[in-house]
This record gives C-alpha cells, sequence and structure tokens, in this order.
C-alpha cells in the first residue's frame, strides 16, 4: 500500500500535461495553418469578453499583461511582429479556468486550466481577413503548480506557440 501511495506521491509531483488546438471555421476543411506566410503584425491586442471578465474576478493573482508579455515575445521571436507591417492580430479571451492551488496539486489532469480564444487578423482598414479560434490548456502537478504565476506561464507559452504555428507552418511538439 505504501508503494502505491510513494508512485502516486511521485507522479503527482512530476506529471505535465499541456495540449491545445485551432479550429478555423467549418467551411474551410481540415485547414492547419495559414497558406499566406506574409502576415507580420505590427500591433497585438488582447481584449476579453465579459464572461472572461467576470471570471476573471476570482483570480485576483492573474495578471492581464502577463499574457501580452508572454504573446508578443514570443511572435516576435518568431520574425512575426515588423512595425512596417499593415496587420493587427487581436486575440479575444472568451473564456478561461484557472484552477485553485488544492485542484492543481492533487488532481493534476483532472481539469487543467484553459484559455479560449478567438483570434483575428485584421488589416489597416480594420477589416477582418482572417478568423480561427485557439484553445490552450495546461495540466502540472505538484509543488509548482501551487503558484499561479508558473502555471499561467506555461499556459501563456502553450497559446503563443499554437499561435505562431498558425502563421509560421511549424508543428512542434510542446517544449516544456
Amino acid at each position: 500500500m505504501r508503494k502505491i501511495l510513494v508512485i502516486w506521491i511521485i507522479s503527482v509531483f512530476l506529471l505535465t500535461a499541456c495540449g491545445g488546438h485551432v479550429r478555423f471555421s467549418n467551411d474551410e476543411g481540415q485547414r492547419k495553418a495559414i497558406i499566406a506566410k506574409h502576415y507580420k503584425f505590427k500591433t497585438v491586442k488582447i481584449t476579453y469578453n465579459s464572461k472572461a471578465k467576470r471570471k476573471l474576478r476570482k483570480y485576483p493573482g492573474y495578471k492581464s499583461h502577463r499574457l501580452m508579455k508572454k504573446l508578443s515575445g514570443y511572435l516576435n521571436k518568431e520574425g512575426l511582429i515588423s512595425a512596417n507591417s499593415a496587420y493587427t492580430l487581436e486575440v479575444h479571451v472568451t473564456d478561461i479556468f484557472l484552477r485553485s492551488k488544492v485542484e492543481a496539486f492533487l488532481l493534476p489532469i483532472s481539469n487543467p486550466d484553459k484559455i479560449k480564444t478567438i483570434v483575428m487578423v485584421k488589416d489597416s482598414s480594420g477589416k477582418t481577413i482572417e478568423t480561427f479560434r485557439v484553445e490552450s490548456s495546461y495540466a502540472l502537478g505538484g509543488a509548482t503548480s501551487l503558484v499561479l504565476r508558473v502555471r499561467t506561464s506555461y499556459l501563456f507559452k502553450n497559446l503563443s506557440q499554437l499561435l505562431s504555428d498558425v502563421f509560421t507552418g511549424k508543428k512542434r511538439e510542446a517544449d516544456f
């Protein structure tokens, strides 16, 4: 019995799981990436709908500027930010769920942290030329999951990577 308990405790401390997906409209079939790789963005905007804003009130440790910093930093690293571009990238957060410390520590996979977004590429006149959904989830258990900043950092990195992959055509496994 002790052996099973020890194995369970070790697996909770070491367990890591990230996931997510990109969805284009049903009209477009099974498209995986935006074929036009010419998109670079002058600006990146992040907005939250009323549902997401309401949910965020439950998470006083959540800092929206961290999502912007992680996303714009990642896009810049991938060469997708350019001051000369006519395009704007808008990421509209439609839903978010962050586990309590107890849930994150003891039940890592049962209900992971999640963020759901609608992503829009807009031209210089503000007209939407591309729209798709990106959903990211993160389930890390153990001691590191007790810190919301750590969990949201991984969640935002995963979201940034998924979003970047749409424009670069890369397909990577999670690298964390």
